[in-house]
């Protein structure tokens, strides 16, 4: 999904088209997944934080002001906020034993396009690349056995240890780490060494 596509996208939804939210919705799934998922380790979490992400978005849409900065890097900026407050928060709840308020979807401090520096920062290009190598890697797990794919994709993408694997399969640490590296050498034939490095 390009900026182009994205602003086209979010100034329909600010004229109240929810189709074309929804289409948006979808497009940038892929995209903001790979901008949580090197801060948020628990897949269920990552898809809470997509899920405010999105809210927060249509709650700013009448901030939202075309050709002005990148409309791609001002939906990350606040996809980022989103799972920055949520792990501030995440560490006041362990902190304070479980007793701290969590901050609503409303309350997040989402950056304009006009100020954010945070939107600037962050290069699309080099995200957009990161998502091409992830739909590589998917392409290539869908052709691992059934066992080995749910393994790979559970450490690989959701960031989950062998022993998490092993407990949500109801299967052995020992099983899941050789499932695992089979699936790691049938994925080193089909993927780049840059899938590597991004998913370490």
């Amino acid at each position: 999904m390009d900026s182009s596509l994205t602003e086209t996208r979010l100034l329909a939804a600010k004229q109240g088209d929810q189709n074309a939210f929804e289409k948006f919705v979808g497009e940038i799934h892929p995209l903001a997944m790979c901008t949580i998922k090197p801060m948020i380790v628990d897949y269920r979490d990552a898809e809470e934080i997509f899920s405010d992400t999105m809210v927060a978005i249509w709650r700013s849409l009448q901030k939202f002001v075309a050709n002005k900065g990148d409309a791609l890097a001002w939906v990350l900026a606040i996809t980022r906020n989103t799972a920055h407050n949520f792990l501030r928060h995440k560490r006041a709840l362990k902190r304070d034993g479980g007793t701290a308020k969590l901050v609503q979807v409303d309350q997040l401090n989402s950056p304009s396009r006009d100020n954010s520096q945070e939107a600037t920062t962050e290069n699309p290009h080099s995200i957009l690349a990161a998502k091409e190598i992830w739909e590589s890697f998917f392409k290539a797990a869908n052709r691992l056995s059934q066992r080995k794919r749910e393994v790979a994709i559970s450490f690989f993408w959701y960031g989950q240890n062998c022993e998490e694997i092993g407990a949500l399969f109801d299967t052995s640490k020992k099983t899941v780490a050789l499932q695992l590296h089979q699936a790691r050498v049938e994925l080193r034939k089909k993927l780049a060494p840059e899938f590597f490095e991004l998913a370490a």
